[in-house]
């Protein structure tokens, strides 16, 4: 089946309550949704969810505007066969998944629930119509031909087009392995973290190129004994288990490419900082961009983040966890924050549609035909 997120197997519950095919996008959103709680403690490694933003929301939006929405048709013209008393058992397969075990795509407890007859290479119009793991490829033509997730270098708009062990790279848009721990990330080879780690840089690194190669690690919930210091590019953050009146990791000095990072939990709407998690309530930045960082000017004043049609805010070292505009908006190319678009919405990056998959220049589904 196609959730347009990570997935994993599972074994099948029976004897649970049904659940409506209608239900299926709200309640599958809820289950990716726990499962990447759980895997990136809190923040979003692959910027898909941005602070301010639902989880729920933005997934079941998805989901829906890449296929769900015409599921109940698709179950009601006999294209797929759905079981509401199976839909539990894969529900709970999401959310008991091991955090690297979610690039695995075959999902039995899932696929037993929402079972597609198109075979390989056969027509299909979203990606329940197709046998086990088996996608529909609409990339060229609606209907679609049912075809093998995507290789090591295809172009992809989300995870779960891609084979076994890859995840889909939001820069260069294409199925890449996907390491772990330790292993060199991003830069040249465009090679993502597992879920629940993300690319950890110096900020020699951070400053030397838009993207630069790092090394896959945790992201850290504060150091052994209190530690005073920090480093978000690395992962070390100050708090405990979560940031509910913990500290802010906040820049205090930049000398050429040596960076001093402290814990700060105090908390003052007219003092803020570069910080991780930002020191501002959501909604709100720190107005510290790169001029300000050259010429030492390390605090300010929060500001609300710029809505659409305003310029993008620049967030030096931590553009990738920092957002750029309000919550619901993205930076386009030319440095302007526009709304997340929905289907037929202009656009010229992935990230600035619902569905995650720009072609064109307009916002479509990713795998499904209307």
């Amino acid at each position: 089946m196609s959730a347009n997120t990570n997935g994993g197997g599972g074994a099948v519950a029976e004897g649970t309550t049904p659940i409506p095919v209608e239900q299926v996008p709200a309640r599958l959103a809820g289950a990716y949704c726990t499962l990447a709680g759980r895997c990136e403690r809190g923040f979003s490694t692959s910027g898909f969810v941005m602070p301010g933003e639902n989880c729920v929301e933005l997934t079941r939006k998805r989901l829906e505007l890449n296929g769900l929405e015409l599921l109940a048709a698709a179950v009601n013209a006999g294209r797929v066969e759905y079981h509401p008393e199976l839909m539990q058992g894969c529900l709970d397969a999401i959310t008991a998944l091991e955090c690297k075990d979610s690039v695995q795509r075959d999902m039995p407890a899932c696929e037993a629930a929402l079972t597609g007859s198109a075979a390989l290479g056969e027509p299909c119009r979203l990606n329940e119509e197709c046998e086990g793991s088996l996608i529909c490829d609409t990339r060229a033509s609606c209907p679609g031909t049912c075809v093998e997730r995507y290789t090591d270098g295809m172009r992809c708009s989300v995870d779960d087009e891609c084979a076994d062990g890859l995840r889909c790279d939001p820069y260069s848009a294409a199925c890449h392995e996907a390491v772990g721990v330790g292993e060199a990330c991003e830069g040249d080879t465009d090679r993502p973290c597992l879920p629940g780690l993300f690319c950890a840089k110096s900020v020699e690194q951070a400053l030397t190129m838009h993207r630069p190669a790092g090394t896959c690690a945790y992201i850290s919930h504060g150091l052994p004994g209190g530690s005073p210091t920090c480093s978000p590019l690395v992962g070390l953050l100050c708090g405990e288990e979560d940031f509910v009146g913990g500290g802010r990791c906040v820049l205090d000095s930049l000398v050429q490419n040596s960076a001093t990072w402290e814990c700060d939990r105090s908390w003052n709407p007219d003092t803020c900082g570069l910080a991780f998690p930002e020191q501002c309530l959501d909604g709100y930045y720190c107005p510290v961009d790169d001029d300000a960082i050259d010429s030492g000017m390390l605090r300010a004043t929060c500001e609300p983040l710029p809505q659409p049609g305003a310029r993008c805010a620049d967030r030096p070292l931590l553009p990738t966890l920092l957002p750029s505009c309000a919550p619901y908006a993205r930076c386009e190319s030319g440095g302007t924050c526009i709304e997340l678009g929905e289907l037929g919405a202009h656009c010229d990056d992935d990230e600035q549609c619902y569905t995650g998959f720009c072609d064109r220049f307009e916002c479509v589904r990713a795998h499904a035909c209307p």
